[in-house]
This record gives C-alpha cells, sequence and structure tokens, in this order.
C-alpha cells in the first residue's frame, strides 16, 4: 500500500508539473537518490526524485478492536481498525549545477502543489485507491543539524529539498478477530423519566 499511495504522489506532482511547464517528459521521479553500494540512482538526474525517508505509527490512533455493525448469522463481526500510519517523503532537486536553477524552479512548484493540495481524496483525486481514507501533507521543518544527519542517512551530498509528513494513512483491514452474539427483539422501555 506505501508504494501505491507514492506513485499517486509522484503521479498527481508529475501531472501538475506538465500541465504547468508543458514538459514532455516526466520531471518527477519515486526512487531512493543512491543505490546501496553508494552510486548515483539511475535515471534521477535533473529530476525532482521523491524518496521515502521515514515511516511512524500514528500513536494518536485506536488499535482497539471495534465492533462492526455488520451482521453474520445473528452475530457483530468485531474487527480492528485500520492501520494509521505517518510516512516521511522528502522531494529533492537532483539538478546538475548547470540547471541548478530550473531545479530551484521544480523544487518550488512541488511546494507550490502541495499548499494548493493539502489533502488527497477520492474527491480532488479520483484515482485514488479506495483502500486508503485520506492523505493529510504537511511540510516538517528541519534544523541544520537534523538536516545534516537525514542527508548522512542518505549517503549524499546534499540538494535542495524539502520534507512532508502524510498524516494519518489509512490502510483498512477486515481481519475479524471475534464475532459477538446480538440481542434481537422487541424495544423495551423502562419507566425512568
Amino acid at each position: 500500500m506505501i508504494n501505491t499511495i507514492l506513485e499517486l504522489v509522484t503521479g498527481s506532482l508529475n501531472r501538475y508539473l506538465k500541465n504547468r511547464f508543458e514538459f514532455s517528459e516526466h520531471m518527477v521521479v519515486l526512487s531512493s537518490l543512491v543505490e546501496p553500494d553508494g552510486s548515483m540512482a539511475p535515471a534521477t538526474d535533473n529530476k525532482l526524485v521523491i524518496s521515502l525517508v521515514g515511516i511512524e505509527r500514528d500513536t494518536c490512533a485506536s488499535t482497539t478492536p471495534v465492533v462492526n455493525t455488520k451482521k453474520e448469522g445473528g452475530a457483530a463481526a468485531k474487527a480492528r481498525p485500520g492501520i494509521r500510519l505517518n510516512l516521511y517523503i522528502m522531494a529533492s532537486a537532483n539538478f546538475s549545477a548547470t540547471n541548478y536553477n530550473e531545479g530551484l524552479k521544480i523544487l518550488s512548484h512541488a511546494i507550490e502543489f502541495f499548499q494548493k493540495n493539502p489533502v488527497f481524496t477520492r474527491h480532488n483525486i479520483p484515482d485514488m485507491d479506495p483502500m486508503i481514507g485520506k492523505l493529510v501533507f504537511s511540510m516538517e521543518n528541519l534544523s541544520i543539524r537534523d538536516l545534516s544527519s537525514l542527508w548522512s542517512v542518505i549517503s549524499n551530498k546534499y540538494v535542495p529539498s524539502v520534507l512532508y509528513k502524510i498524516h494519518v494513512l489509512v490502510i483498512e483491514t477486515e481481519s475479524v478477530v471475534g464475532r459477538i452474539q446480538t440481542i434481537e427483539g422487541e424495544d423495551i422501555q423502562s419507566g425512568i423519566r
């Protein structure tokens, strides 16, 4: 599901930039900047590179089983709620020195895109997978120290970039953890007023 979300983000941003600048090719790629062996990743030169740099569980989300309202043979199903995650993505302008200004322009318009589209739902992104509830984007601020640490982990030289947190990614699950017998009958009115 994570790959589906990042492909959706990359595709949406590519469409936006193509419409804005009439590019003949994709300017945004979903990739790491470097290969595991430390060499540069292919097809990332002079591109805006979207990379996943972190995943965390949303600690505000409930993991307590909930009662589903569906009845199956006189019983209600008790199921776990969907998984709620926060994804951290980096948009990096991986442009050569001769195209540096072009890279800054593309990065600026990517920031504009997320400012104009801070929430993805099926209403505004029709090709969004129905299993995804909604995606909420927020720009993250990094101190120089944190930025340096992040680029050290990536094992690359710094290029202009921006970090976004995708809030509360809901991956729906249908894992039934139990059945609860329901009571059916006439409404009983109490004498309490």
